[in-house]
């Protein structure tokens, strides 16, 4: 059955983290929306999205099979703020329903109240002593519960096949490798 997945974007959001999870998902048949508060969104390095759904007209009780935050320094700052966002999250993580967020965006996941003492995480090393509160790893992508965590831009790949995996698509995640050539 495919999955449901919220994307979550703002002025500032990294590309590479938005478009590869966007391709890679749709590949696997996944539903992905993509969602922010601004009908077109400029990213980090200029490229422009334009929407599906803006976050402020959302329900709060929106349920996804997943939500992905992707990283990049203006756009996770922006996330933070939005308390629809943040109650979204919520609602979703306290349902099990999968939270993703890779480079600096689970410091959108702390801003929303998800994580705990128990939490592994791992994140861009620019931002590693804001979560000086979790149980911190190195490692490229950490599964912790109904949390995936990413390093990064480099890690994009790793990032979007460990949220396939999760789903029980590792099948699904071995024909994209092999498809666009990752291995």
């Amino acid at each position: 059955m495919s999955k449901n997945v919220l994307i979550a974007l703002a002025y500032g959001t990294e590309e590479i983290e938005v478009i590869s999870v966007i391709d890679l998902l749709r590949r696997a048949s996944y539903r992905v929306t993509v969602a922010s508060s601004a009908e077109i969104v400029t990213l980090s390095r200029g490229v422009k999205i334009k929407n599906e759904l803006l976050l402020d007209s959302m329900s709060e009780l929106a349920e996804f099979d997943a939500i992905v935050v992707p990283g990049g320094t203006n756009g996770v700052n922006i996330l933070s703020t939005n308390n629809k966002l943040l109650t979204i999250i919520k609602n979703n993580y306290e349902k099990g329903n999968l939270i993703a967020a890779i480079c600096a965006a689970p410091l959108v996941l702390k801003k929303a109240g998800i994580l705990s003492k128990e939490s592994i995480v791992t994140s861009h090393p620019g931002i590693r002593e804001e979560l000086g509160d979790y149980i911190y790893s190195e490692e490229r992508v950490v599964v912790c519960n109904n949390l995936i965590t990413s390093r990064g831009a480099g890690t994009s790949f790793e990032f979007i096949f460990a949220i396939l995996n999760y789903f029980g698509d590792g099948d699904k995640a071995e024909k994209i490798a092999n498809d666009i050539l990752y291995k």
